[in-house]
């Protein structure tokens, strides 16, 4: 009894598995999944120079390269495409660095330190240093006595110690993107809050993205001139 009722649910396991046509279309009532050969873990760098030694040595592969730049801060290498239409992923290059909070009011003395550590040093930095750096905050008070009451007038703001001019718009280079590259310069709004805090505004609509994923193509070209691959942009 046991080895019929075995049979039997091998004869359903066929007959399930089997082609039927509906319309025209074959179709199956089976869930067949196929077996999909084995692809590779991307090796994760930070650096485009990674990329270029990668490819150079042949490290795991000779195949035909695809270098797609995803963004002005991640290039992955990928293979051609294998008989099950996927693609080995074999290097994911990010850019490490966190960069400047823009957009957000900081600390006069933080901003000033970000400043000089996250920006390209060049004559704009210097202004704006200048001006960031003669900023102080000030508090006073004046206060009268008629010999019946008296009053206490409260005064709070920001004092400059000596005159810079700062213009309207400022542009500036931030370290942003993959250091084998030039840092794309854009425009930015420089504001003073409440205790003297500072904050920098983007102002370019993020133009500079497209100019940085430029960048880094034109640094793979240069490099890779002798080897064959593709590069694929955003």
């Amino acid at each position: 009894m046991l080895k019929s009722f075995l049979e039997k649910m091998l004869d359903m396991g066929k007959e399930s598995a089997s082609p039927v046509e509906i319309g025209g279309r074959n179709y199956t009532a089976a869930n067949l999944k196929p077996i999909l050969e084995p692809i590779a873990e991307p090796l994760h760098t930070s650096g485009l120079r990674s990329i270029v030694d990668y490819i150079k040595h042949e490290i795991d592969s000779s195949d035909f390269q695809v270098i797609h730049i995803a963004n002005e801060s991640r290039v992955d290498v990928y293979s051609e495409l294998n008989d099950d239409k996927r693609r080995e992923h074999f290097l994911c290059c990010s850019y490490p660095e966190e960069p400047f909070r823009f957009g957000r009011f900081m600390p006069y003395s933080e901003f000033i330190i970000a400043l000089q550590s996250k920006f390209v040093p060049d004559d704009n930095v210097t202004t704006l240093l200048s001006y960031v750096g003669n900023i102080r905050e000030e508090s006073a008070a004046e206060f009268k006595d008629d010999g019946v009451s008296q009053t206490v007038v409260c005064k709070t703001g920001i004092a400059r110690l000596e005159n810079v001019t700062l213009p309207n718009r400022i542009k500036l280079r931030p370290y942003r993107t993959f250091s084998e590259v030039e840092q794309p310069a854009s425009e930015f709004v420089f504001r003073i809050g409440k205790n003297s805090d500072c904050a920098l505004f983007e102002a370019d609509g993020g133009a500079w993205k497209r100019e940085a994923v430029k960048n880094i193509k034109n640094y793979l070209d240069f490099e890779l001139s002798d080897d064959e691959f593709h590069i694929i942009l955003e």
